[in-house]
């Protein structure tokens, strides 16, 4: 009987060991997802909706973690092996519901997730960039450092420009090198985008093929102190913007001020400020960006040309209901057969241009897909 009684305790002990208990570095998240039935094979299409609800899981994971340790981490290179291997980091799931629905397979997924398994791999700055296809960055910036008058660096980099561009190098985004083309330059649209233009921005960004644009000023400044027999204090004040070239969407600002004291001369006091300054902004900007990137829904925004006003609304409302993944349809106006929308949803534009070509023949008037960028897609009417 005690023999008995051992192997018992000694099966239960082995049961609880595989079984991972929900623990600070294990999550449980309850998600879905979706695989397209080609040709009535929908072994295969569960295969891949299964996949993609364990991917979404590790997602969601990998978004907190961003939100938890975006202060403290050092941004570091990896690859995207945590999405290229997601199933990689599940401890375990089980499938709560799966249905065929149309020529789409449905399943929704409770995945064990281990945090610990992605937090020795992650930097989630580098992570979000490999989502984000990792976007081409350029430089703008309007300075008066040493009280000469204002600056703007067409066709160089300021010193300013320079060391935001080194902090962004370290953290693994890809800077445009804007001599190239500086020569057919619009340098009234430069101007006006550094003054808060986002139109300006936008076109700019267009021109040198850049998915963000960084705008803004820095102003340096000296002043005498007269206590304790004397001395010179140096200030650099920056106010900047993250501006997303394909929306003209404004995704991160920021303002900060640096003061030192005190100093031997104006040039190197500012300087020096510049230089403690410069990591500050763009942490809190790098964090405004990850938020907003990590944050689980974007905007899609699209136009459709060539088309009446009856076409507008049943178009937004086969997005809303045809489509999957869209939270929400925000109908933007109407204008001499052009029609504007923005999509609230999880998807980038790619996905959602490659469903629309899926479900083609389901559509209330046949389109041609014009253009599609990373948030993005122009459509016209095909007559």
């Amino acid at each position: 009987m005690k023999r008995f009684a051992a192997i018992l305790i000694l099966i239960l002990g082995i049961a609880l060991a595989a079984e991972p208990s929900l623990s600070g570095d294990i999550e449980e998240i309850t998600t879905e997802g979706y695989g397209n039935i080609f040709q009535g094979e929908k072994l295969i299409a569960r295969d891949v909706a299964i996949k993609d609800a364990l991917r979404v899981a590790v997602e969601q994971v990998v978004g907190t973690l961003i939100t938890s340790q975006s202060k403290t981490e050092n941004y570091q290179l990896i690859s995207d092996e945590i999405y290229s291997k997601a199933q990689g980091y599940v401890e375990k799931y089980e499938i709560v519901s799966e249905s065929a629905q149309g020529d789409t397979y449905k399943v929704t997924v409770k995945a064990l997730v281990s945090k610990a398994g992605i937090k020795d791999k992650l930097s989630a700055l580098r992570l979000l960039l490999v989502q984000e296809n990792m976007p081409r960055v350029v430089v703008f910036l309007k300075q008066n450092l040493y009280g000469d008058g204002w600056n703007m660096y067409y066709d160089n980099s300021s010193i300013a420009e320079e060391l935001i561009q080194k902090q962004l190098l370290s953290k693994g985004f890809f800077i445009i090198d804007k001599t190239q083309r500086a020569a057919n330059l619009d340098r009234a649209a430069v101007q006006s985008a550094i003054e808060g233009d986002a139109a300006s921005a936008q076109k700019i960004a267009m021109f040198y093929n850049a998915d963000l644009i960084i705008t803004g000023t820095v102003v340096g400044n000296t002043q005498e102190q007269n206590l304790y027999g004397g001395f010179l204090s140096a200030s650099v004040d920056m106010a900047i913007k993250v501006i997303k070239s394909d929306t003209a969407e404004i995704i991160a600002v920021q303002s900060k001020n640096h003061k030192l004291a005190p100093v031997s001369d104006k040039v190197t006091g500012i300087n020096k400020a510049m230089e403690l300054l410069v990591p500050k902004i763009i942490d809190a900007l790098t964090e405004d960006v990850m938020a907003k990137w990590s944050s689980g829904s974007r905007m899609v925004h699209i136009t459709l040309k060539g088309i009446t006003y009856t076409n507008y609304n049943k178009f937004a409302g086969f997005i809303s209901e045809r489509i999957r993944m869209v939270d929400k349809v925000y109908k933007r106006g109407f204008t001499s057969g052009v029609a504007e929308m923005d999509l609230e949803t999880r998807k980038n534009a790619e996905e959602i241009a490659e469903e629309l070509s899926l479900r083609e023949k389901d559509m209330p008037f046949a389109v041609e897909i014009m253009d599609v960028t990373r948030d993005s897609i122009t459509l016209k009417k095909v007559q």
